[in-house]
């Protein structure tokens, strides 16, 4: 199966998921899933979490906090606002928003 180029879906989370609670070595997932067994260790990456069972912590996957983590990653790209950090023009045009600042054209009328 060739490599696939694109993010890891939900339902392909799933599967890895399903893979790797049947004692799945990673490699052989990848083989499985067809990504790259580096995007497969990244992935396992993002979704562990301590698991516990008695007395004792045992790290698992979780597709569904996999996919929570990289949903609110990809909320949180793109380019910054071009305000910056000019706190004064902030508040200006929030306040112009708002209406409490009017210009001087409605102002004559």
């Amino acid at each position: 199966m060739t490599k696939k180029q694109h993010y890891m879906t939900e339902k392909e989370r799933y599967k890895l998921e399903g893979l790797l609670a049947g004692k799945m070595k990673p490699s052989e997932a990848a083989k499985e899933l067809g990504f790259t067994v580096q995007t497969i260790y990244n992935e396992i990456k993002r979704g562990t979490y301590m698991h516990t069972v008695g007395y004792k912590d045992v790290p698992r996957y979780s597709a569904a906090k996999g996919q929570d983590i990289f949903e609110k990653r990809q909320k949180n790209k793109g380019r910054p606002l071009k305000i910056g950090h000019d706190h004064k023009y902030a508040e200006f045009l929030d306040k112009k928003m708002k209406g409490e600042i009017y210009s001087s054209v409605a102002a004559q009328k």
